[in-house]
């Protein structure tokens, strides 16, 4: 594909990402609240991102700990690529995380850390990492019965 002199092309997709997704920014992981929430800063700002389209159990759930833990391992005080795509209920940015071109977000479900949250995921790829990882009983699926986070936030509203 050629561009015309004087156009700007489009910008190629990122990883699977539409080509009219918002910028990419960057910055250090400073802090790792969850399986699914972490703090991210570029030098001036601090924000606190939610990743897209996943859910991990919730600290004192059953698994929590273990997806804390596997999420800081890939990115505390790395440098990351995120795009914001939405912000959640709780004001915090609903992000799609990236580390030297992985993606963190799908990292934490091919690992058996986190569910797919059917109620947000637009990406099919995510369900079949779930699936992966449940059949190889991965993380939180080698529990027998695992709470989906949603459920466990339900019946345990004072958890969060």
């Amino acid at each position: 594909m050629s561009n015309l002199a004087g156009c700007d092309a489009p910008k190629p997709p990122l990883l699977g990402t539409e080509s009219n997704a918002p910028d990419t920014l960057s910055g250090v992981v400073r802090g790792v609240m969850d399986g699914d929430t972490v703090k991210i800063s570029d030098g001036t700002k601090e924000v606190k991102c939610r990743l897209a389209q996943i859910d991990a159990p919730e600290k004192n759930q059953q698994g929590g700990k273990a997806s804390k833990k596997a999420l800081s391992d890939l990115i505390f005080g790395k440098t990351v690529s995120y795009i914001v795509v939405d912000t959640d209920q709780y004001k915090r940015s609903v992000c799609k995380i990236f580390s030297q071109g992985e993606d963190i977000n799908a990292a934490q479900l091919k690992s058996g850390n986190a569910w797919v949250y059917t109620a947000f995921n637009k990406d099919p790829n995510y369900v079949d990492l779930q699936n992966q990882a449940r059949q190889a009983r991965l993380g939180l699926w080698s529990d027998q019965n695992p709470i989906p986070p949603w459920e466990y936030r339900k019946s345990n509203k004072k958890s969060r």
